[in-house]
């Protein structure tokens, strides 16, 4: 028996098997031991799974079935699923599938939606997915080790804040060669933990968004940031491109928006970050 973000709560017959979930969720239960056996993306990817939300999914043993409008339904219901895992960020509708699809799917099927949404603490984070994790036959000595790579990370990102305590740090997602999604940091449960570690967080002028202010690049240099975490996801601007423009001096740092909220998913960016300052 396991209550969700949507305050839903699932029972089933023995443990589930035969996960399918959102791209972010497959990564981070795949992280924590489990496997799934098929796993889908949003609108915003394509047809072949964005690499930078997979994570450690091994996809010769999970099946990926197409994103948004072009989820493969039939080819879902063929794998016998027992178990749907996805997100939601208002606490109610299942991100990333078109409303017929998540209308069918959370009808036919067994389902866990994990609230990521802004409000979100990154502990929050990680002890819902632990908890799913464990549900599904995660064994704990995996937790554990990630849990501990986590609090070292930590502390390291620690210790390298504490040398550079001026050094500014700004969020954003290349739009194109005009603009840039900047990322407000209290919108998201990584960021605001980052400035709970000591960090300096870029807060960009509101324009009316709640995660994001988007701004002209040279909007981005008046921010003067010393380093800027650069969303990598397959629809965003390639880093090679957003590199030539961000302000001189600034370090562009790999980030993916959609992190898999494991351990091991939070600890990898923090240690990039340490490894920059």
């Amino acid at each position: 028996m396991f209550t969700d973000g949507r305050g839903r709560t699932t029972a089933v017959p023995g443990t589930p098997r035969r996960v399918a979930a959102y791209l972010r969720t497959a990564a981070a239960l795949a992280d924590l031991g489990v496997q799934p056996i098929a796993a889908y993306g949003s609108a915003h990817d394509g047809p072949a799974p964005d690499p930078a939300k997979s994570g450690a999914l091994d996809w010769n043993r999970t099946a990926y079935l197409g994103a948004g409008e072009q989820l493969d339904e039939r080819a879902l219901a063929a794998l016998s699923p027992d178990l749907l895992v996805g997100v939601t960020y208002d606490g109610k509708t299942p991100y990333g599938l078109p409303s017929g699809s998540a209308e069918r799917l959370t009808t036919d099927l067994p389902s866990v939606m994990l609230h990521v949404g802004g409000d979100r603490s990154l502990p929050d984070l990680l002890d819902d997915t632990a908890r799913l994790a464990a549900a599904l036959g995660s064994p704990e000595a995996g937790a554990d080790r990630g849990r501990s790579r986590l609090t070292a990370a930590e502390d390291a990102l620690r210790r390298a804040s504490s040398g550079r305590p001026g050094a500014r740090l700004l969020a954003l997602s290349g739009a194109d060669a005009e603009r840039a999604y900047v990322a407000h940091p209290d919108a998201w449960p990584e960021l605001r933990h980052l400035r709970g570690l000591g960090l300096r967080m870029v807060e960009p002028p509101w324009d009316g968004g709640t995660s994001w202010a988007t701004q002209p690049w040279t909007g981005v240099t008046r921010l003067s940031p010393d380093v800027v975490l650069v969303d990598v996801r397959g629809n965003a601007r390639p880093l090679a491109e957003v590199r030539t423009l961000l302000p001189p001096g600034a370090v562009a740092v790999p980030w993916n928006p959609e992190w898999p909220p494991s351990p091991d998913g939070a600890a990898r960016l923090l240690t990039e970050l340490s490894r920059v300052l």
